[in-house]
């Protein structure tokens, strides 16, 4: 209930024969304890939001989760595969725990992989540094000639949004997850971290078998190492005598060419950037909704959806010619497919 709701219906108890308008005695002897009313309202309004795991969210929706045995994920680490040289460029040994640094981040030595090769374990958690490569400076004095990363060991994730861990939520509580049925599977995968949707095909290759399909928490395919880590658990959990293969989608490339009319002084840079948005927004949707459907085998990418966002993007007034891989159709999807956007040309008419 608003502030005014509640300061009128009090004015309207006080007797007519009082003067009630504003700055009246009466008046500013009512309004500020209608204010605190409306504050408590709001408090109530709020603390009802917070009861529900639709509507919780922060550590509101942590407390509700921890009642049906889920937690929140935590940030991990980025692992990192890095060479060292001395100065006649050949690959030599260094310490354990020696530590290097990158614009700002920080990296410690964790294992040896073979001679000069090194993995590296981020020191500040979360996804931004997986994009880091290069060289890398020595924090700590030692004599080498040069440092490099090379390639990514494990990617390092972000705290799990509430989003995701709602979805974890609701799945466990609508989804009846029992004696090795589709949704125990489905329940299994997602306990792993960095999971972003599992689908499950039971029976897939005669009885006995299940095939689990799993995307990473960006709903685009799994490494190597996150199938591993699915497989592994779920052979810790599975009914005895379940064949269990864990696989992830492979990418149907996608590309978009269009061109565009724009309004007055549109930058097209930002144009591309805008639409590019959108259209990953609507390619991480559309791969939510099918994993979501446990009935569903096919997919497509509509071509009527991606011109509706082309329409939508900063400066676009119009647009003709949209082609998804050079034709003017949707892009079917099979069972074992996800959509990857590999390029976007726009074209001013």
């Amino acid at each position: 209930m608003t502030y005014e709701k509640i300061l009128d219906d009090a004015l309207k108890r006080v007797d007519d024969k009082y003067s009630k308008r504003q700055d009246s005695p009466i008046f500013n002897g009512i309004a500020p304890a209608c204010y605190e009313i409306s504050k408590v309202y709001e408090l109530m309004d709020e603390h009802l939001k917070q009861s529900f795991g639709m509507t919780a969210n922060g550590v509101y929706l942590n407390n509700l989760v921890k009642e049906v045995g889920l937690e929140r994920f935590d940030a991990t680490y980025a692992i990192k595969k890095a060479e060292f040289k001395d100065e006649d460029e050949r690959l030599t040994d260094i310490d354990l725990n020696l530590r290097f640094a990158k614009d700002e981040y920080s990296f410690v030595v964790v294992r040896k992989i073979e001679k000069g090769i090194y993995a590296i374990k981020c020191e500040q958690a979360g996804s931004s540094a997986n994009e880091v490569m290069g060289d890398i400076m020595p924090i700590d004095n030692i004599s080498i000639a040069s440092a490099k990363i090379i390639a990514n060991i494990e990617l390092g994730t972000d705290i799990e949004d509430d989003e995701h861990l709602r979805a974890r939520y609701l799945q466990k509580v609508r989804e009846p997850a029992t004696s090795g049925n589709i949704y125990h599977y489905r329940l299994w995968a997602m306990e792993v971290e960095n999971i972003g949707a599992a689908k499950i095909f039971p029976l897939w290759n005669g009885n006995g078998t299940v095939k689990v399909m799993i995307v990473n928490s960006d709903m685009k395919s799994a490494d190597t190492l996150l199938i591993n880590k699915v497989k592994n658990h779920i052979e810790d959990v599975r009914p005895i005598g379940a064949t269990v293969t864990v696989v992830t989608p492979s990418s149907n490339d996608i590309t978009i060419t269009a061109k565009i009319r724009t309004s007055l002084n549109a930058n097209m840079e930002l144009t591309r950037l805008d639409f590019k948005s959108k259209i990953e927004k609507y390619i991480k949707d559309i791969t939510k909704e099918y994993f979501a459907n446990i009935k569903a085998n096919s997919y497509f990418v509509s071509l009527a959806q991606v011109g509706k966002h082309l329409l939508e993007s900063k400066g676009v007034i119009d647009y003709a010619e949209l082609k998804l891989n050079n034709v003017t159709a949707n892009i079917e999807l099979s069972a074992e497919q996800i959509a990857n956007i590999t390029s976007i040309t726009l074209e001013v008419m």
